[in-house]
């Protein structure tokens, strides 16, 4: 999780539009490289496999598609950081890790990282917006919430249903009660074709809320996915 903020901070982790409850990551850390000799350091893929499981199997998630995710995330690298501070395995940043209950440093510690991750999703998976979505398609909006933040996922959901009902707008509103105020107004009347799933509706109508970001999480969701069928596939993890 390592992108800068874009509107607000606020909600649990760094939210990101009005009550996110994560972040837009960034680009995730591909595996690093040696500024002298350009060399790519790989890290060991199946030394956490016991890490993973004991997390997986305790949230109820698929063991392969966190394996998947910290592929993405850090390429397996417990010391990894990004420049805006998400750190580890998992990439958390420190407020979300202090939501968690941990501190931010112990994100660098394997076990926790994942105990961290898989937490966070099972919450990403459990929201009540998502509810109604079964399948890959509540795994996609899941992943895209860990990425990108609740807060505008949560948007993009309601964009697609709110445009296959007829309007023709959507608003974003700041505040509550007598504060609340409208802060931004998205025109929506080109998705109402649009179907009730990711790849084809939400994603499209994110991009009406995080402009060119949202591409990041676009590629975020189809890589975690393509990691975790190569790992379902490979015959060597969890051995």
């Amino acid at each position: 999780m390592k992108f800068t903020n874009y509107l607000t901070r606020i909600g649990l982790g760094v939210g990101l539009i009005l009550g996110g409850v994560g972040l837009f990551n960034g680009n995730s850390l591909e595996a690093k490289v040696n500024k002298t000799d350009k060399k790519v350091v790989k890290y060991d893929e199946y030394k956490y496999d016991s890490l993973i499981l004991k997390e997986s199997q305790e949230t109820s998630l698929d063991k392969y598609l966190i394996k998947g995710q910290i592929k993405q995330e850090s390429r397996f690298n417990p010391n990894a950081k990004s420049p805006v501070g998400a750190v580890g395995l998992s990439q958390i940043m420190p407020d979300t890790a202090k939501e968690l209950g941990y501190k931010p440093n112990e994100m660098y510690e394997p076990g926790k990282a994942i105990d961290a991750q898989t937490r966070y999703m099972r919450q990403m998976y459990d929201y009540k917006e998502f509810e109604k979505y079964i399948g890959d398609e509540k795994t996609k909006l899941a992943l895209a919430s860990y990425n990108a933040g609740y807060g505008n996922i949560r948007h993009a959901v309601r964009i697609i249903q709110n445009a296959r009902n007829g309007e023709k707008e959507y608003k974003i509103t700041k505040g509550s009660g007598k504060k609340k105020k409208v802060i931004r107004v998205l025109k929506i009347e080109n998705l109402k074709e649009c179907p009730e799933n990711w790849d084809n509706g939400f994603s499209k109508a994110l991009e009406l809320v995080a402009g060119k970001r949202a591409a990041e999480t676009q590629d975020y969701v189809s890589k975690v996915i393509r990691y975790r069928e190569e790992y379902l596939l490979d015959g060597k993890s969890f051995r």
